[in-house]
């Protein structure tokens, strides 16, 4: 799945991190961060994932998203049925609960700590979760704006403190995945 960073570029633009999450551990096993969660962006966290475990997962389950329609998608999908991995569209909120759930963590935990986080937007419920307006304005007056290549970076940092954060079982989510 997808999710927006909650950071500023110049002119109020942001960024997409798409990952891949290991169900059984909870460990982020792939990514890509681009400007749009597209058909290249889908595709290239997917492929993150397969070099870095070195295997296709027994079922990829995804959302509805408009890449499903597309050609790439039923090539795709028909070739990696062909070698055993099922991938599955769903819409129900419990079947995507985990992953939903995960970027929750990833913003509440890890991005709030960071320069330029600007909160989980508008509409939440939370009430820690809207930034400040002086904030909003430090982060984008001239000279404040974050670049896409820091952006970039601090997703990566992200991502990898995400994957080494100690859970309720005492373990990591890198650790739980060795085990698995």
């Amino acid at each position: 799945d997808g999710w927006r960073l909650p950071f500023y570029m110049k002119d109020f633009g942001t960024l997409t991190l798409f990952w891949v999450l290991d169900a059984c551990s909870g460990r982020i096993v792939g990514y890509h961060i681009s400007r749009t969660e597209n058909t290249e962006t889908i595709l290239k966290g997917i492929e993150d994932a397969v070099t870095n475990t070195g295997c296709l997962p027994f079922e990829i389950l995804s959302d509805n998203h408009s890449f499903n329609q597309t050609s790439e998608a039923k090539y795709f999908k028909e070739n990696i049925g062909k070698l055993g991995c099922t991938w599955n569209v769903s819409q129900n909120p419990r079947r995507k609960a985990l992953v939903e759930r995960s970027f929750k963590t990833l913003g509440e935990q890890i991005c709030k700590d960071e320069y330029g986080y600007t909160g989980e937007g508008l509409l939440t419920k939370n009430p820690d979760g809207r930034t400040s307006e002086e904030l909003v304005e430090q982060y984008t007056r001239k000279g404040g704006w974050l670049t896409e290549e820091q952006i970039k970076l601090m997703a990566i940092k992200m991502v990898e403190t995400y994957n080494n954060r100690v859970g309720d079982d005492g373990k990591t989510p890198v650790i739980r995945y060795k085990e698995n």
